[in-house]
């Protein structure tokens, strides 16, 4: 009779129907405490138990059948945490709190690592960057582990999007100390070469950029990023020459920000160099192109006025600063008072133009005795 209960529990238990193979196997239990199939009972009972999310129930199942099956403590931890695993692995939203639930009842049990590392998964998923950085710290502060590479990356990231560059360029550092793949590497390194360009140490971001831009799995759009942080450390180390050709390529594509920027900077270094006419060719192209990015066209515009002033027109300089001034959007980016600056300086070079050629001319006709 018991081998035909158990036969029955197993049966319904595949066929997902738990609390009738509860049943089957709780009547062995029940019938002869004893006897060999109970155990097979009392594992087809947890088995149902942990399908359905309920290892408290056979818990509390159990401490009714006296101390011959207790479930000892180290059970209960890893029951507790292999039901919170399956529902993590079937993208369960109650695996949440099951998690929290493991880590409140087992502090210090067997599976806090792979809990806090899976926690911090689903707290990232859901935008609580917060509470999913505490988790991955925590995986991190242990010995490296398999949880490691991708609690390093994900914790360098929200610390770059919190701008605490430091700390992660800290991570960042120690994944490209441990990654064994190409994929895991390229992603450090492009934390780093982010961190070193936002800290000011554009000569490591040259390092880094030079090494991502070697990478054959990099996209499109990486490249275009780390090809910007290159020619702008290059721009800002002074090395305008090897900033000037990155540049220029970048600046094919003013829609980007990125591709804006670099229009201007190539108009820049050219009129530095005195190229006058190159350079207001560049922001002529610029204004044509119809960027939406108003600021890096707005400084196109006030360089152009430069550009008017070094040719001796002051009229199209003034009438361009005024464009800027009667058109510009923005009052709080630093363009409108920069522009407003440069017209008081016309203005009074206009005004003391005017006073001098109004001024009577005097003619000596004493003379000497």
């Amino acid at each position: 009779m018991n081998k035909a209960l158990v036969q029955l529990g197993l049966i319904y238990y595949n066929a997902n129907e738990y609390q009738t193979s509860i049943g089957y196997y709780k009547q062995v239990v029940d019938r002869t405490p004893n006897s060999p199939e109970t155990q097979a009972a009392l594992a087809g009972i947890k088995n149902n138990y942990i399908e359905m999310n309920d290892v408290d129930a056979y818990f509390a199942y159990t401490g009714k059948l006296g101390s011959g099956v207790q479930v000892s403590i180290s059970e209960q931890d890893s029951l507790t945490y292999r039901a919170a695993e399956k529902l993590y692995l079937a993208r369960d939203k109650k695996a949440r709190l099951q998690f929290e639930r493991y880590l409140g009842q087992f502090p210090n049990g067997s599976f806090v690592l792979n809990s806090k590392f899976y926690l911090a998964e689903i707290l990232y998923s859901e935008g609580e960057n917060a509470k999913a950085l505490q988790s991955y710290e925590f995986v991190i502060g242990q010995n490296d582990n398999m949880f490691t590479e991708t609690s390093l990356l994900k914790a360098g990231g929200l610390q770059y999007n919190a701008k605490n560059y430091t700390q992660a360029l800290a991570y960042f550092n120690r994944l490209s100390k441990i990654s064994d793949s190409g994929n895991s590497l390229l992603n450090a390194i492009t934390g780093i070469m982010r961190c070193q360009f936002q800290l000011g140490n554009y000569k490591a971001c040259i390092e880094a950029a030079n090494y991502v831009l070697a990478s054959e799995k990099m996209s499109d759009i990486l490249k275009r990023e780390t090809n910007y942080m290159l020619a702008l450390s290059y721009y800002r180390t002074g090395d305008k020459d090897k900033a000037l050709p990155i540049l220029t390529r970048l600046s094919a594509d003013t829609n980007s920000a990125e591709g804006a920027e670099s229009k201007f900077l190539v108009a820049e270094i050219l009129y530095g160099k005195q190229k006058l006419k190159e350079a207001e060719k560049e922001i002529l192209d610029f204004i044509d192109k119809n960027s939406p990015h108003q600021f890096w066209l707005a400084q196109s515009f006030i360089l152009l006025s430069d550009i008017y002033l070094k040719n001796g027109d002051e009229f199209q300089a003034k009438h361009t600063l005024k464009s800027i001034e009667e058109n510009y959007p923005e009052q709080n980016d630093g363009i409108m008072e920069t522009t407003r600056k440069k017209l008081q300086l016309i203005e009074a070079n206009e005004a003391s133009q005017t006073k001098n050629e109004a001024k009577p001319l005097e003619i000596n006709i004493k003379g000497n005795k």
